[in-house]
C-alpha cells in the first residue's frame, strides 16, 4: 500500500515534490533539538541565531560561544538598553566585565556616559577584540549613552629578581589608544611575585 497522500491522477511533478518534502521532514532528531542552543546541530546553529535575532555573530567563534550567544539572545533582547544588557552581551563573547554608569562611585561625573572595563587574563588583546567587544556594546546599550571600552589584561607570574624595567610608549591602533601602560606588585629577593600588569585601550567614541 502506497503511503502518498496524492491521487491517482498526480503528476510527476507533483509526486516528485512530494518524496522531496517527505525526505525533509525525516529528520535525525527532535524538533525540540532544534531549537535548543546547545543540542542543535553546529551547522544549524547560525539559523538558529537568526531566529533568535542574535545581533552579532561571527563564524570564526568557537563552538562554546556561538552556543553561548545563541542562549543568551532572549534575556539581552528582553533588558535590551540596560547595564545588564550590555554585560551579558559581553560575558556571551567570553569576556569577564565590570561596567560602571557615570553617576557610579569611580565613574566619569558625565551625564550619559558610561565606562566598560573587560578583563582579559593570561593573554593579550587583539584589534579583532576590540572590535568584537564594540560591536556587542553598540547592539546593547541605549543609544544616547556614549561609552569608554577599557578592555584591561592582567597576568602573574613568580620572579627571583629583586629588580625590573618596564618601558612603553604610546601607540595608535585604528580607532583605539593605548592610553596607560602601568605595573603593580610586590618584589623581594630572591622569591617574590609580580602582578596586576595591566594595559588599558580606550575607544575614543563609540
Amino acid at each position: 500500500m502506497s503511503s502518498s497522500l496524492l491521487p491517482p491522477n498526480a503528476s510527476t511533478l507533483e509526486r516528485d515534490i512530494e518524496q522531496v518534502i517527505a525526505s525533509s521532514l525525516d529528520l535525525p532528531l527532535s524538533i525540540a533539538d532544534l531549537w535548543d542552543p546547545f543540542r542543535c546541530p553546529l551547522s544549524l546553529l547560525p539559523w538558529l541565531a537568526w531566529a533568535y535575532s542574535v545581533d552579532q555573530w561571527e563564524d570564526s567563534w568557537p563552538e562554546s560561544v556561538k552556543r553561548q550567544v545563541v542562549n543568551d539572545a532572549f534575556d539581552i533582547h528582553r533588558y535590551k538598553a540596560t547595564p545588564y544588557a550590555v554585560q551579558r552581551a559581553l560575558n556571551s563573547l567570553g569576556i569577564e566585565t565590570n561596567i560602571i554608569e557615570w553617576w557610579e562611585p569611580n565613574g566619569s561625573n558625565v551625564r550619559g556616559t558610561m565606562q566598560v572595563n573587560a578583563l582579559v587574563k593570561d593573554k593579550g588583546i587583539e584589534l579583532t577584540d576590540l572590535i568584537q567587544i564594540s560591536k556587542a556594546l553598540t547592539s546593547s546599550k541605549r543609544g544616547v549613552i556614549h561609552a569608554v571600552i577599557r578592555p584591561v589584561f592582567q597576568s602573574s607570574a613568580a620572579i627571583t629578581h629583586a629588580a625590573t624595567t618596564l618601558s612603553a610608549q604610546i601607540t595608535e591602533i585604528g580607532y583605539y589608544t593605548l592610553s596607560e601602560l602601568h605595573s603593580e606588585g610586590e618584589f623581594s629577593v630572591m622569591a617574590g611575585s609580580f602582578s596586576a600588569l595591566s594595559v588599558t585601550v580606550e575607544a575614543i567614541s563609540i
